[in-house]
């Protein structure tokens, strides 16, 4: 991440505090403080009770471009379960020595900086609200500024058991977009009757480590049938050119899309479509993270982005595709079709036409029994939903009457 002003700064400590909370496994607070110090100048406040930090963490934070805006000087406070006071450490960001480690659990990092509060308050909500998409369990986050007023506030989410991430992404991006970004406490029922559902697809590819096993850079997509939302390592950021060009490129008519033009405002991605059903929008979620994740961010290496892109987009559309109403009801009357057509073939007594019928399956004569055929022609039918080219509505197919 890029440290070059108050805004990217504090998101950073907020990114490096949201790891030691996912890394520590259990229930833990992060919180914001914004406080007034004078007309120019704010004191800012990240505090986590994760799984503790190393000071390796903050020693490249500092950036010449914040010369007029912060001197680099960091208030560390940590404390331990064993430990029967809070430690008080300060540290020039500058001249931090990055074997010196600071704490098992518990961080509260603090600075100063010259910044408008109200603008740092707007960057830092919006910031936080991207990351609530992710719905990490048993994290609650809170912003408060000045004397306790709450501008954002969230509680933990219970994991649900043999849940991955990408099934909290689902909830969180569901909850993103009733919510409007975020910025409601509650769904607007207005936009999102009680009872209406989402359609979701969801894919998920991994690109194995080349000496770890274990590791390797996941990418998870989840898509709502047009905002992109991208995460890297558990932070919002930009969507990197190589995943942009990929978006650009996805055969989005083969899902009955058609793409007029991608932009970019304030560092997120906008999709623009064209001839989509009334009252339709889609969103759309991405997460690359390491599947061994550490407390200190990695170096970006957007080189494999662009190919995970494209194979986890891929995958989230057919498994949206798949769950239309069309697709469902082919697939729910399948096995009594299959049952109809093997039973008409054996109760032929014409043996050349049952061999006939059975050849065009690629079984032979006599070798199987009626329940296999039956097995063979449903399992036929559903494969020619996945393989049948999409129609010009083939994502909204439920929207249509029957």
């Amino acid at each position: 991440m890029e440290v070059n002003s108050v805004e990217k700064l504090c998101e950073f400590f907020i990114s490096c505090a949201f790891r030691r909370c996912i890394l520590s496994d259990d229930f833990c607070r992060l919180s914001v403080f914004l406080t007034p110090v004078s007309l120019s100048m704010i004191r800012i406040s990240v505090s986590d009770t994760g799984c503790g930090t190393e000071l390796d963490e903050f020693q490249d934070v500092y950036d010449a471009a914040l010369l007029d805006k912060w001197d680099g000087v960091l208030s560390i406070a940590t404390t331990s379960v064993s430990d029967d006071e809070i430690n008080h450490m300060r540290y020039d960001s500058k001249e931090i020595d990055s074997s010196r480690r600071a704490s098992r659990i518990g961080t509260e990092v603090t600075f100063s900086a010259s910044e408008h509060i109200d603008h740092l308050a707007t960057a830092i909500s919006i910031y936080m609200a991207k990351m609530l998409v992710l719905q990490a369990p048993k994290i609650a986050m809170e912003l408060i500024v000045g004397n306790g007023r709450v501008i954002l506030r969230s509680s933990c989410v219970i994991s649900v058991a043999n849940a991955d991430r990408i099934d909290h992404l689902k909830l969180g991006l569901e909850s993103y977009v009733s919510k409007h970004g975020n910025r409601l406490t509650e769904a607007c029922n207005s936009c999102f009757p009680i009872g209406k559902k989402f359609r979701f697809g969801a894919g998920t590819v991994r690109l194995r480590g080349k000496r770890r096993s274990g590791g390797g850079q996941v990418m998870d997509i989840v898509i709502i049938l047009s905002e992109v939302l991208y995460l890297r390592d558990f932070s919002p950021c930009s969507l990197p050119q190589t995943s942009v060009v990929e978006l650009t490129n996805m055969q989005w008519k083969k899902y009955g899309l058609d793409l007029k033009s991608v932009s970019e405002h304030d560092g997120v991605i906008l999709l623009e479509w064209q001839n989509l059903p009334p009252d339709t929008r889609i969103d759309m979620a991405i997460h690359t993270y390491n599947k061994q994740l550490k407390p200190v961010p990695r170096i970006s290496n957007h080189m494999d982005d662009g190919s995970l892109t494209k194979r986890a987009l891929k995958r989230a559309l057919n498994d949206l595709k798949a769950k239309n109403q069309h697709a469902l009801k082919i697939q729910r009357y399948a096995p009594d079709l299959a049952r109809t057509i093997s039973s008409l073939i054996f109760s032929s007594n014409d043996e050349n036409f049952q061999a006939q019928c059975l050849s065009l399956m690629g079984l032979g004569w006599g070798e199987h029994s009626k329940s296999i055929v039956e097995d063979c022609i449903k399992n036929r039918i559903v494969s020619v939903i996945d393989v049948n080219p999409s129609e010009s509505a083939s994502l909204f197919a439920d929207d249509e009457e029957d």
